[in-house]
């Protein structure tokens, strides 16, 4: 396990042990602030590593959602594909939603890991817990009337001849009304709507977290660091010591994870652009108190044992 891995995990297992919320969610901050500023140290590092010394290049790591069918792939899919986007990793999906594949250097590769194979169960656990207590049937729904088909007579007036697949024959059959009624909202629907709070407020939390690092970081060059930028050269331009910009460290990162991220799909031939959201949205039902159900255990998850980390 690489050092800041190491002392990231110690920090997650301090949020596990505590019972106060706020100190949770203040240790769970960090961590991705570590995360963020471990990445921004990396990125100023190879910024001054001279071009002929090795150093770290972006790579592809294939990382497996889940089995194929399995429900709430696209839930998943998603909270990985938010924690790989803030942590600087460009991302492709498998079609049926079972693979992601990681472009990235491999450091941030290594914490969208970290922080996926933690939140993910937790995300789903808390889901089942929710489930379980049937909270979700208190909300009801209106389900909209619909046509169905039913089985006729052959003399009756609205009766056409159709191709019945389960008894491989032919029979009569017509569309009659059914009249919508309110029903409690299912557990599926429940599940789908609670990952979506659950993925939306974890989202949010790293997003400010990985923000306060780059602002710590900038704000920490234009102190000491400016005055040196802005002193006489003693030396040649090459000087390995001279200050180098966050922001333009970060830019030369992007451009590399980019770069190969457009060289891959290039060569691998990829058109178009994932669907299993889309798919997963289609005539689905808005749950209101399970999305807020989600974005309260969103709000209080941290992340688990350090032995999930580095493995």
């Amino acid at each position: 396990m690489s050092d800041h891995l190491d002392l990231i995990a110690k920090i997650l297992a301090k949020a596990e042990r505590t019972n106060h919320e706020s100190e949770r969610d203040m240790l769970f901050s960090r961590a991705q602030t570590l995360a963020s500023r471990h990445s921004i140290d990396l990125a100023l590092a190879r910024q001054h590593t001279a071009k002929a010394e090795q150093r770290e290049q972006p790579e592809e790591r294939t990382v497996v959602i889940g089995a194929s069918r399995t429900k709430g792939l696209a839930r998943l899919v998603r909270l990985f594909v938010n924690i790989a986007d803030i942590n600087d990793v460009k991302c492709l999906i498998a079609g049926d939603s079972t693979v992601v594949y990681a472009y990235g250097f491999p450091s941030d590769i290594e914490v969208v890991e970290a922080l996926y194979a933690s939140l993910s169960v937790q995300m789903v656990h808390a889901a089942d817990r929710y489930i379980r207590s049937g909270e979700h049937k208190s909300e009801m729904v209106r389900k909209p009337g619909h046509y169905k088909w039913v089985t006729c007579s052959e003399d009756d007036l609205y009766g056409v001849e159709r191709f019945n697949p389960t008894t491989g024959g032919w029979t009569y059959r017509k569309q009659v009304w059914v009249d919508g009624e309110e029903k409690p909202i299912s557990g599926h629907t429940a599940r789908q709507n609670f990952y979506v709070g659950f993925v939306n407020r974890i989202t949010a939390r790293l997003r400010a977290a990985h923000n306060e690092a780059v602002k710590d970081a900038e704000t920490e060059e234009r102190g000491p660091v400016a005055e040196i930028a802005a002193a006489p050269l003693q030396s040649a331009p090459e000087t390995p010591n001279l200050p180098t910009s966050v922001a333009l460290a970060l830019v030369e990162k992007q451009t590399a994870v980019d770069e190969f991220y457009e060289a891959e799909k290039k060569r691998q031939k990829v058109r178009g652009s994932w669907g299993g959201e889309r798919r997963s949205n289609r005539n689905s039902t808005v749950s209101h108190g399970a999305r807020k159900a989600g974005d309260r255990a969103g709000a209080n998850a941290h992340l688990s044992s350090s032995k999930q980390i580095g493995n």
